[in-house]
């Protein structure tokens, strides 16, 4: 997970987000710190919620992400998070999958 986020940040920038969640090990602690320092976004799991503390551990410990959020925040922050900053397309894709059961199908041909 750490080298993909290496690459998303290098990638994206400011425009990357990383969402890190319930897991073990140290695995994304140096990649959620990296895509930070590219002016990226990164959201932890309250490690209180999480199954598996270690992984939001690690990334507490490695570096200082915008939020740290409950398990049952995280849907509503990302939401606020893409409309905030002005990614209708994909908050409308984001906010249709997380308050339905409508299967989004990116095989159509309107999909950019």
């Amino acid at each position: 997970m750490d080298e993909f986020l290496y690459l998303l940040a290098e990638d994206q920038k400011d425009n990357a987000i990383a969402i890190i969640l319930s897991g073990s090990g140290k695995d994304c602690a140096s990649g959620s710190k990296r895509i930070h320092e590219k002016g990226g976004f990164v959201i932890v799991q309250d490690p209180n919620t999480a199954v598996s503390r270690s992984m939001p551990l690690a990334a507490l410990q490695e570096d200082h992400p915008e939020e740290i959020l409950s398990s049952t925040q995280l849907g509503n922050a990302l939401l606020d998070l893409l409309e905030s900053r002005r990614w209708p397309y994909i908050m409308e894709l984001t906010r249709l999958a997380f308050h339905s059961s409508i299967r989004i199908d990116t095989n159509e041909k309107d999909f950019p």
